[in-house]
């Protein structure tokens, strides 16, 4: 049987990306994903990934809520419309509960996180991290990539903020400090210079049946 890499996923729900990686994590065959954390964990963001994972029967993998300051709407309409209705859902325990009962049964886990690391922060306010963390942030500049690479909008650039890493500096400041055996950090302009056309979402059909993540995404 093939080994399945433990993962442990932090998301938000302010754009499509996190939606669309969770459909994916959930149903990769190379991919166990224990657990979920959503920042900063609204009733209406629990209950969207909820109806997400029961679409894609894994109704197994536990939820944890952040600390939200209000009770503002954070699901998109976008959101709405893709995955269709449902209802307000409480979380199954706070994200640093979820993730450090997540390390306990698997210490070799990966932490994969797609929004402000508040929730990773408070993790390791609480005594433990992750060995293994994949992050959705930071810039790769003119120094690291070659001219013929670089979106117009980035060139000439060295540095330039990105949403996840200012959504909580102090955060980021400090667990980028930390030392753990592996940190990657997946850079704002490889992201933004993702190209995903027709022609590609045509090369997937053949294959989207075989798997409900990716017949969702």
């Amino acid at each position: 049987m093939q080994y399945k890499i433990p993962f442990h996923f932090d998301m938000e729900t302010a754009d499509p990306d996190d939606a669309m990686t969770l459909a994916i994590l959930a149903t990769h065959p190379r991919v166990y994903l224990v657990s979920v954390s959503v920042h900063p964990g609204g009733k209406d963001q629990i209950g969207f990934v909820r109806k997400i994972l029961n679409t894609l029967d894994r109704e197994d993998i536990r939820i944890g809520a952040g600390t939200p300051k209000s009770d503002a709407p954070r699901v998109s309409v976008f959101h709405r419309d893709w995955i269709g209705g449902f209802k307000d859902s409480e979380a199954d325990g706070s994200a640093v509960d979820i993730m450090a009962e997540t390390l306990r049964q698997f210490q070799d886990s990966t932490l994969l996180t797609g929004a402000a690391l508040t929730n990773p922060y408070a993790l390791y306010e609480s005594g433990i991290f992750f060995d293994r963390w994949f992050c959705q942030g930071g810039f790769a500049g003119d120094n690291i990539v070659p001219k013929e690479h670089r979106l117009e909008k980035f060139d000439g650039k060295m540095t330039c903020a990105t949403f996840n890493l200012n959504g909580n500096p102090l955060a980021a400041e400090k667990l980028f400090s930390i030392p753990i055996k592996e940190r990657r950090l997946i850079s704002k302009n490889v992201c933004h210079a993702a190209v995903f056309t027709k022609t590609d979402a045509e090369m997937l059909i053949p294959f989207r049946n075989h798997n409900k993540g990716l017949d969702l995404f």
